[in-house]
């Protein structure tokens, strides 16, 4: 049991970290197209883009949400009948994040929608 929960945080810091990295230094250029395409994709972490031929631009939120969840319930499901603050705080705050990009994504079609298109 102690090399699996080891194996997991390993797995999970490495993954966070670099999602974290994601979310905190964005990409300007892709930054600058997701500004600019206007559909957004309910399937995929990102927004479509047009530019790219139909492909997915990422979101750095969605994708660290979905970390932080994901390494939650793994720990959560490794612990079994023992309680995991870890797992639990980590399941909660990424769903926090994934309500931040859901709303960070609705405000950016609601600025193009109602201010960048009428001009």
């Amino acid at each position: 049991r102690l090399e699996k929960s080891t194996d997991v945080y390993i797995d999970l810091e490495v993954e966070l970290s670099d999602k974290t990295r994601d979310y905190l230094y964005p990409n300007p250029t892709v930054r600058a197209k997701m500004i600019t395409d206007k559909g957004i994709s309910t399937l995929g972490v990102g927004v479509t883009s047009k530019a790219l031929g139909g492909g997915i631009l990422p979101l750095p939120e969605k994708a660290l949400s979905e970390s932080m969840e994901k390494g939650g319930k793994k720990m959560i499901d490794l612990y079994g009948n023992e309680p995991c603050p870890y797992g639990e705080s980590l399941a909660a705050t990424g769903e926090a994040m994934n309500q931040l990009g859901d709303m960070r994504t609705s405000m950016e079609d609601n600025v193009t929608q109602n201010f960048l298109c009428p001009l």
